[in-house]
């Protein structure tokens, strides 16, 4: 849901799928669907696009429940880069780090900064069709037990992803990662994969 919310798409695909989301959401994920639509949360604000200032609404995704979720679904995403790279699922006392972004959380210089350290270029293909403009990774990687990466889903929903259980990462990683993590970090989570508890999400 929240990768198809952006100050200025005004695509009809998104605003069809969007509907189809959010039933679920309000199912499956009530207390992040009542921080995200509070009224409370919303504040109005002025945005320059191409090169004109527009009114838009802005709405921060730091509620309790929808930072646990955007947490659980990072992870995923790290693990699941993890397995696609290496063959293999990651060890469960190996080490994750994530750290996501939405829409205008991520700002061009950060953009561009990750990308210098990620040389590699994946989409999903499907014949001709491509995940372009909805889907894509940028990777560096040994092959072999450790991953970086960074996810962008319909350019709205970033996920920068470290995760590895190679032995002689797992110190330099936690060392390096571990002060930069959680409450100095907002979007942050330092965790071994064992730790992600995705099973309690219906409860937060």
């Amino acid at each position: 849901m929240l990768s198809l919310i952006h100050p200025f798409d005004e695509k009809r695909w998104q605003f069809e799928q969007m509907n189809r989301i959010l039933p679920a959401v309000r199912r499956y994920a009530p207390r992040a669907y009542q921080e995200i639509t509070s009224t409370e949360k919303a504040k109005a604000r002025w945005m320059r696009n191409r090169g004109l200032l527009r009114d838009v609404v802005e709405v921060k995704a730091d509620g309790p429940s929808t930072v646990a979720h955007l947490d659980a679904f990072a992870g995923k995403m790290a693990l699941a880069v993890f397995a696609e790279l290496m063959g293999r699922p990651i060890e469960l006392d190996g080490t994750l780090y994530t750290q996501w972004y939405l829409n205008a959380g991520l700002n061009q210089e950060t953009y561009h900064a990750h990308l210098r350290m990620l040389p590699n270029f994946s989409e999903l293909r499907q014949g001709r069709k491509t995940s372009a403009g909805q889907f894509w990774l940028h990777y560096n990687s040994d092959m072999k037990s450790i991953v970086a990466a960074f996810i962008v889903f319909h350019g709205n929903l970033s996920v920068m992803a470290i995760a590895s259980d190679g032995e002689h990462f797992k110190q330099p990683l936690v060392d390096i990662l571990g002060s930069i993590s959680g409450r100095n970090r907002p979007g942050s989570r330092l965790v071994n994969p064992i730790d992600l508890k995705l099973n309690t999400l219906r409860d937060i």
